[in-house]
């Protein structure tokens, strides 16, 4: 029985192993499938963005395409416009010319004189007879009838008997309006010469002026008399101070010291002139100065 039951024990233990095995083996499959399934569908995934992007890329492409398409369609469509209206005005411009010709001609056709038929006519009048014409002896000669002449035919004879008009002359000086005459050859004068010398005019030496019109000297005016000295008042003696001893005043009767006599080399000085000065001095005395000969002399 211990032995059946070991044996119970041990194979309890295999199936419990077994199934352990089996249950891990199970798990491992089921996780590669899971990883297989999300690869597939990470897979999957990216090939649909990727085919969504290129039918995104193909759509703007087609959009591109059809929106460059309907501006060449409206490019051409303004092209044709243009020329229609070109065309148009072309065929207007063509009948208004047509209309305009149509009318001058017309106009000319009535108001014009057949200028070959004018002609003709005068060439075909036969000249007069000299034997016909009266020949007046005496008096005024008549004069033949002139038949009045249309304004084309003054013009047509005018024009036949002009003259060559006389060619333009050239202005003889130029004008501010005027071309130049390019095929001329300019003419240019030679620069004046420069003059040694100063550029200013000579300066006239300015005569000499009398001594009478020099300026005045004034004389010295007199020196003022000089007042005596006045002596300073004598202050009271102080107590217990003696006096000075003073001398005396001049006496105004006494002799004055005698004068040194002046030596004969000195100058005599002159009085002095108590009157008053005008400024002119001895101009008063003088004669009047004898005026200089002109060059007209």
């Amino acid at each position: 029985e211990a032995a059946e039951q070991e044996a119970a024990r041990a194979k309890e233990v295999a199936e419990q192993e077994a199934a352990k095995q089996e249950a891990a083996r199970a798990k491992e499959a089921a996780e590669r499938e899971a990883a297989r399934a999300k690869e597939v569908a990470e897979q999957e995934a990216a090939r649909a963005k990727e085919v969504a992007a290129e039918q995104e890329a193909a759509r703007a492409k087609e959009a591109a395409e059809q929106e460059a398409a309907r501006e060449r369609e409206a490019a051409r469509a303004k092209e044709a416009a243009e020329r229609e209206q070109e065309a148009a005005r072309e065929k207007d411009a063509a009948e208004r010319a047509a209309r305009e010709k149509q009318a001058a001609e017309e106009a000319k056709k009535a108001d014009d004189i057949d200028l070959t038929t004018l002609a003709r006519d005068a060439l075909g009048r036969p000249a007069p007879e000299v034997a016909k014409i009266e020949k007046p002896t005496h008096g005024i000669r008549p004069i033949e009838p002139i038949e009045p002449a249309s304004s084309s035919s003054t013009m047509f004879r005018s024009a036949l008997m002009s003259e060559d008009e006389e060619p333009a002359t050239k202005p003889a000086g130029g004008s501010l309006f005027s071309m130049p005459d390019f095929g001329s050859v300019p003419k240019f004068a030679p620069p004046p010469k420069a003059k040694p010398g100063s550029i200013l005019p000579p300066r006239k030496p300015e005569p000499e002026l009398p001594k009478i019109f020099s300026k005045p000297v004034p004389s010295k005016p007199a020196p003022a008399p000089v007042a005596p000295p006045v002596a300073p008042p004598i202050a009271p003696p102080l107590a217990g101070k003696p006096l000075a001893p003073i001398a005396p005043p001049p006496t105004p009767g006494a002799p004055a010291a005698p004068l040194a006599p002046p030596s004969p080399s000195a100058a005599p000085v002159p009085a002095p002139d108590l009157g008053l000065d005008d400024g002119w001095g001895d101009l008063g005395d003088l004669t009047p100065p004898t005026p200089a000969p002109g060059k007209d002399d």
